[in-house]
């Protein structure tokens, strides 16, 4: 069960027609969309929220609550208005372990993995760990890309697909 997370941002955020149409657009939706299991989602204060159905969210951006752990905002119908859409937050663990997509690569991490030697040793550089951290979504914050679980998923881009830094 999840325990009560303070947040540092403000979650209830209602979206503007453009807003949501950016972010729902075919182009932009490879970049912007998460795919979430089954999970439960918080306002700003840790309260209980809703429920959100598995599926893909429109993601806003990523952030720590206040315990440290990790979350993500998200966009969602208000479940008392299902016309508007809002921001609520929802934990990382959330994030649906599904396979990476097309011209990109999984990863599993091994002991003492960083994005940085993967960087290094698949894409031949290590400043480009920031091309994983933003095919990942950015879920990684600085210090989660130094210190990676083993075992954990990690989608890398082809070399034809990553910028040259």
């Amino acid at each position: 069960m999840y325990k009560k997370l303070m947040t540092v941002t403000t979650a209830f955020v209602t979206l503007s027609a453009t807003a949501l149409s950016l972010l729902n657009a075919p182009a932009y939706a490879n970049k912007a969309s998460v795919y979430l299991r089954q999970c439960t989602a918080y306002d700003d204060i840790g309260e209980f929220v809703m429920p959100l159905d598995e599926g893909y969210y429109p993601r806003v951006k990523g952030g720590r609550f206040r315990d440290g752990d990790g979350f993500l905002e998200v966009v969602t119908p208000d479940p008392e208005d299902p016309d508007i859409r809002i921001i609520v937050h929802v934990p990382n663990n959330c994030l649906a372990n599904l396979s990476c997509t097309y011209n990109t690569s999984l990863y599993i991490v091994r002991r003492g993995d960083s994005l940085s030697e993967m960087a290094r040793q698949i894409l031949g550089n290590s400043n480009r760990w920031r091309d994983i951290r933003k095919l990942d979504g950015t879920r990684f914050t600085k210090d989660e890309a130094q210190y990676l679980e083993p075992g954990e998923r990690v989608c890398i881009p082809n070399l034809d697909d990553v910028s040259e830094n």
